[in-house]
């Protein structure tokens, strides 16, 4: 459907700006000038291994073709850091455009803990957050755990896992927590609104992101503008930004910086205001958008 969409307009525009996996299929075979905003490359793609007869030619065709394309028919491909840039130049062998995503400060730093401390009981409690789509990528066993190891060094720690997704994880997750006898400390809201999760950000103490290196871009800086402190894995492709400048912790050991942020609100409160500071200031919509428009007048 995309595809004839793209084939019937085309004509009438002098640039073609795809988002995405696998939208940028949607372009072949026209020649017009196209960006492709990639994001992240579809790894999905390239983690399929031990497939079998039919499955594995499938996949192998898919992948040449994907290639091919992205060589011969885009322009300029955008991803959205570093990280992902290395990725997209060893699948690809061309390098792609860097541009950060713009982030939403204004709506995400007018949070009120007010509209939710009661209802999640959050009061006189040490909250962490995490907040995504439940699924192994995300990595919440990892936050579960993390309070398992510390709920004794710190008997009012709570942990909301903010999102729904996958069945089975969701179940695997769920009877961790009753196996482990967590319940008072996890908590599960289910999918939430945009405001509700604001205003939990400004009702939390501590934003963590056990993520491995697919998605998860934006929950980071999102926590960010409430001015929480925010912990991620090292395998997160923003991390490099986290760490370079210095406005959150990136490690693999959460429990251990968990501790330090409980032992020390102010210092780390100082960091947190640093990110909420270079989010406003860095990662605007308006950013992105130049940058964008630049690829677009280039060709």
């Amino acid at each position: 459907m995309l595809r004839k969409y793209v084939h019937k307009y085309r004509k009438e525009y002098d640039v073609i700006n795809v988002h995405n996996f696998p939208a940028e299929y949607a372009i072949f075979p026209f020649t017009k000038n196209v960006v492709w905003m990639c994001n992240e490359p579809p790894m999905q793609l390239y983690l399929m291994q031990n497939l079998k007869f039919p499955t594995n030619f499938i996949a192998n065709l898919t992948r040449s073709f994907d290639k091919f394309l992205v060589k011969n028919y885009v322009k300029y491909s955008v991803v959205s850091d570093e990280f992902n840039f290395k990725r997209f130049e060893k699948i690809y062998g061309i390098k792609a455009e860097i541009i950060n995503y713009g982030i939403d400060y204004e709506f995400f730093s007018k949070g009120n803990k007010e509209n939710v401390e009661k209802k999640y009981d959050l009061k006189n409690n040490f909250v962490l957050i995490q907040v995504g789509t439940l699924t192994p990528l995300k990595n919440q066993i990892e936050s579960i755990k993390v309070v398992e190891k510390l709920k004794n060094k710190i008997p009012n720690i709570k942990l909301l896992l903010v999102g729904w997704g996958d069945e089975e994880y969701k179940q695997y997750l769920e009877n961790y927590v009753r196996k482990n006898k967590l319940e008072k400390h996890v908590v599960f809201t289910g999918h939430l609104s945009r405001e509700v999760i604001r205003d939990l950000y400004k009702a939390c103490d501590v934003a963590l992101f056990p993520i491995k290196s697919q998605g998860g871009w934006l929950s980071p800086f999102e926590a960010l503008c409430s001015g929480i402190p925010i912990i991620t894995s090292s395998f997160i492709t923003s991390s490099n930004i986290i760490k370079e400048n210095e406005i959150g912790i990136v490690t693999n050991n959460f429990s251990e910086a968990i501790m330090k942020v409980y032992k020390n609100r102010e210092i780390f409160g100082k960091m947190a205001d640093k990110g909420k500071k270079f989010v406003e200031e860095k990662l605007t919509w308006n950013n992105f958008s130049q940058k964008m428009l630049n690829l677009f007048e280039n060709i």
